[in-house]
């Protein structure tokens, strides 16, 4: 099924926004892809915004004691609309966006998680940056899409998006979301777990993106072989100085397996809301796993495990919902979209 786009479509660019809680990403014609940090420079006497993304990092650096960084994003929902209407304002000015008669459409993830009243405020903060041409698709759709998981067809395939703050498993059929079941964890919950450790058990303070990097290196929830710790730099919190430490591998396995095993109750709670015929598809179908924690070294095999189904990892599975996005644009100038519903374009 098709929907004939109207006549300005056909000529307008497409700008598709991904805003996360660990990453915010955009795709333009002038652009390509870029990301950055969902992360703002706040001054601490005046409260001005002073950088986001990787400046906001060097503001830190710059200034020091004076800065403090923010997330405007927590559990994948906005909590600071005034910080989201300038990040917004900031990659529309990257992109060239301008507004007039041929403005961009502007694609814009959301979440499943939010709530109504946490939906109008997005939308009131990105049409405010965007102006009326912003289009809002649900990230789940736009992930399945961009993993290139063929939802208009008549049996039912799932999607898991894991991310950073927030986890859903949705079920598609007919281009329609069945069934969507959603919780506020992700890959920084494993993160937050090594900081605590590290501070309990090594009195050291280690950086958020050192923590990051050895996760995405080292973690795996596969049974424990022999030990290889790995080395992490930090501060000392009783003396203030440098210091570095080694960690066991088999922290992050002790750090990850309870957001696993939640991942996995998510699933289980999905598919006990499917219909028999269409829970009977995913045998043939499989399961998709999109968002950073896809990456996580044995999550496939465990979902696999869990729920008898094939299970693959989409390519790129951090970029998977910005692609969609990027995907859809290009669908309404050409009228080749899904039938329509609530959260699509």
């Amino acid at each position: 099924m098709t929907h004939a786009p109207r006549i300005l479509d056909r000529l307008r660019a497409g700008i598709a926004i991904d805003i996360g809680t660990a990453w915010t990403r955009m795709h333009s014609p002038s652009t390509g892809e870029l990301a950055e940090p969902t992360l703002q420079a706040v001054n601490d006497i005046t409260g001005e915004v002073l950088a986001w993304g990787r400046a906001a990092v060097a503001q830190l650096t710059r200034s020091g004691s004076a800065v403090t960084l923010e997330r405007p994003v927590q559990a994948g929902v906005v909590a600071d609309f005034a910080a989201l209407h300038f990040i917004l304002g900031e990659l529309l000015g990257r992109a060239g966006y301008r507004r007039g008669l041929l403005r961009p459409l502007v694609a814009v993830s959301m979440a499943p998680v939010m709530t109504t009243v946490e939906l109008a405020a997005l939308r009131d903060a990105c049409r405010r940056a965007a102006g009326a041409d912003v289009r809002f698709v649900l990230a789940t759709r736009a992930a399945a899409i961009g993993s290139d998981m063929a939802i208009d067809v008549g049996t039912g395939r799932m999607v898991v998006q894991a991310g950073a703050g927030a986890t859903c498993a949705t079920l598609f059929s007919g281009g329609y979301e069945v069934i969507t079941r959603c919780a506020r964890f992700g890959a920084e919950s494993i993160d937050s777990a090594v900081e605590e450790y590290l501070r309990r058990e090594h009195q050291i303070w280690v950086g958020a993106e050192s923590i990051r990097v050895a996760k995405e290196r080292y973690a795996t929830i596969r049974a424990p072989g022999p030990e290889e710790p790995f080395t992490l730099r930090g501060m000392d919190l009783a003396t203030n100085l440098p210091r570095s430490v080694a960690v066991p591998r088999a922290v992050l396995r002790e750090a990850a397996l309870p957001v696993v095993q939640r991942l996995l109750d998510l699933v289980g709670e999905t598919l006990a809301g499917t219909p028999p015929e269409l829970a009977g598809d995913l045998l043939e179908n499989g399961i998709v796993l999109t968002g950073g924690l896809a990456r996580l070294d044995g999550l496939a095999e465990a979902v696999a495990a869990f729920t008898g189904c094939p299970v693959r990892v989409a390519e790129a599975p951090e970029l998977a919902t910005l692609r969609g996005l990027s995907r859809l644009t290009g669908a309404v100038a050409t009228g080749s979209l899904v039938p329509a519903q609530a959260g699509q374009l």
